[in-house]
C-alpha cells in the first residue's frame, strides 16, 4: 500500500482529506486517491498555478523523495 506524506501545503489553498483540511506531517494511502478522499481547495478568489510537496513510501522500503504536485486553479472548469 502505497502511503504519502504532505511536505509543504499550497500557497493559495487547502488539502482536502474527507472534508478535513490537512497539513503538513498528513498521510493518506492510494487507496484514498482512488476513492477521491482527498482533493484540493482553491482560496475563493485564487485563480493561478501553486503546488503542494509529499514523499511516497511503498511499506516495503522503497521511497520517492520531496516530489512536487503543480495544481492550476481555473475558476472557469466545473
Amino acid at each position: 500500500q502505497l502511503t504519502y506524506t504532505i511536505v509543504s501545503i499550497p500557497a493559495k489553498g487547502d488539502i482536502v482529506f474527507n472534508g478535513q483540511k490537512i497539513g503538513v506531517g498528513a498521510i493518506f494511502t492510494q487507496e484514498d486517491l482512488n476513492n477521491n478522499r482527498v482533493e484540493y481547495q482553491a482560496d475563493a478568489d485564487y485563480e493561478g498555478d501553486t503546488y503542494f510537496s509529499f514523499t511516497v513510501n511503498d511499506g516495503t522500503g522503497g521511497w520517492i523523495s520531496i516530489t512536487n504536485f503543480d495544481i492550476l486553479a481555473d475558476k472557469t472548469v466545473k
